[in-house]
């Protein structure tokens, strides 16, 4: 591994990032749209992890954005700030939502600590 400066390590990943985030967003959709039984099993938890990781990758994009930008006015830096902070937030929703949804499938589906999966859902329509 070559010996580079901690700025050039965060530039690789971003250029890595405008790829492979979008790219995680098109398996985290083909891994649902694939799944017949559209509920929690593996292939279930494959495509939040696809999420998870699309949306932590544009965490990195937007981080990228920011340091690319050089505004010239204060309202121009607001703005960018603004923007990113709301990417950011975006990130940290999808990917709380994420997490919680990927572990849905060990929660119980009857009793006291019911959370209404959707294994549950399925045998009450059924």
């Amino acid at each position: 591994m070559t010996n580079r400066p901690w700025g050039t390590r965060r530039t690789a990943l971003t250029r890595t990032a405008f790829i492979a985030a979008p790219l995680c967003m098109l398996a985290y959709g083909v891994i649902r749209l694939s799944d017949p039984d559209h509920g929690p099993g593996l292939t279930w938890t494959s495509g939040h992890i696809a999420l998870i990781a699309g949306a932590l990758l544009f965490a990195a994009i937007f981080l990228g954005l920011l340091r690319l930008s050089k505004p010239t006015t204060s309202a121009a830096r607001l703005s960018i700030q603004a923007a990113t902070l709301l990417g950011l937030v975006g990130v940290v929703a999808v990917t709380a939502q994420g997490v919680m949804t990927s572990l849905s499938d060990s929660a119980p589906t009857t009793g006291p600590g019911w959370t209404g999966s959707s294994r549950a859902f399925r045998a009450t329509r059924a």
